[in-house]
């Protein structure tokens, strides 16, 4: 049943296994992922159309830190959220920053992308500007019991400069992001085009990447970064992986849009970002407390038209090309990347062994 479920949303390789382990790779080095997942290993000098803003006084900057949110629990996760961003060194404790939680409330399926954008432009219409923002999932924060963790947390939310922060210890620009107002702006913001979980920050990375400002890593993330899912997030994760047909496909698609907007970043930057941005303010704010933190947090409903056009059915092209929109075809063992198989095989143990690749997009293949 799983084998015929997983054909028919994009990948189907039967297994036998004794043991099975995630797939683990490091970042912002030249890991096996970036080289195949995210269009190569490039890295240039910072260009100036992505740096010409002027650089605030590090201990001056005023921070902004938009949560993208999509859900009914938010009594639920917001305390554990507040507390552990007032404790000594983390977010609030930065000058007063502002929190914004922009929580999608339409019948779409989530778009972090355009609900960080929403946040961003909502927070910039104020009469103080941001200097810069932290992209911040709801339910990562510092590990604030662990004292020895002080003296990294303090770094975590300073003024990262041009080049972004990241605070995730396996992702590009996932988790915890750290970017300077001007850098987001010159970068167009994320992509809008990203409907269902996953992928608009390997987008956003590409952008990054184009511009010569690959994000930077914080340290000790392992110890002193706590991911603690929310039961929103766990839902739709599994969602995902097992349950939603719907949701695995649309996440397949993403993959393929990123790797096509990763053939040509500057041109998706000029045209798919925060000046494409589509969206409607539901209700009144609302201003929770939240310690030292200023908390905003609103309702958004993303445009409609925007996301039919991306949803809309088309003929399945998996050809690898531009026009691989991530569907579902047959593909021959060939097709896959020899290093896949050596990973997996390596990860599953000795018992494992390939039967068979039963079917599969060549974007699902690679992911």
């Amino acid at each position: 049943c799983l084998c015929r479920l997983m054909a028919a949303v994009g990948l189907c390789v039967v297994l036998l296994a004794g043991s099975q382990h995630g797939f683990n790779y490091v970042s912002p080095g030249c890991s096996w992922y970036e080289a195949h997942m995210l269009g190569g290993c490039s890295r240039s000098p910072p260009r100036q159309e992505c740096t010409r803003w002027p650089m605030p006084t590090v201990d001056r900057a005023r921070l902004g830190i938009i949560v993208p949110y999509r859900g009914s629990d938010l009594r639920t996760v917001m305390p554990a959220f507040c507390e552990r961003m007032n404790t000594e060194h983390s977010g609030c404790s930065h000058g007063g920053a502002r929190v914004l939680i922009v929580n999608q409330s339409d019948s779409l399926p989530f778009n972090r992308g355009a609900l960080t954008n929403a946040g961003f432009v909502l927070l910039q219409r104020g009469p103080q500007k941001l200097d810069f923002i932290a992209v911040h999932d709801a339910d990562r924060f510092p590990r604030t019991q662990n004292k020895s963790c002080a003296s990294a947390i303090a770094d975590y939310y300073t003024f990262p400069g041009a080049r972004p922060r990241v605070l995730h210890p396996s992702s590009y620009t996932g988790g915890v992001l750290l970017v300077a107002s001007g850098t987001y702006e010159a970068i167009n913001g994320f992509s809008n085009e990203f409907w269902g979980w996953g992928h608009e920050d390997n987008e956003l990375f590409g952008r990054l990447r184009w511009c010569g400002l690959v994000p930077e890593h914080g340290d000790r993330l392992d110890d002193c970064m706590l991911h603690q899912h929310c039961s929103q997030c766990q839902h739709l994760t599994r969602q995902i992986r097992v349950d939603d047909a719907t949701a695995l496909l649309r996440q397949t698609s993403n993959i393929a849009l990123a790797q096509a907007h990763l053939r040509d970043p500057a041109g998706h930057m000029i045209k798919d970002g925060l000046s494409t941005l589509n969206f409607t303010l539901l209700g009144r704010r609302r201003f929770p407390g939240c310690g030292a933190c200023r908390m905003q947090v609103v309702n958004v409903q993303l445009d409609q038209a925007s996301a039919t056009a991306h949803t809309a059915p088309r003929p399945c092209v998996a050809d690898g090309t531009d026009r691989d929109d991530g569907c579902d075809a047959p593909i021959g063992p060939e097709a896959v990347p020899r290093g896949v198989m050596v990973l997996a095989r390596r990860v599953l143990g000795d018992r494992a062994r390939m039967i068979r690749l039963a079917s599969a997009s060549r974007a699902r293949v690679l992911y």
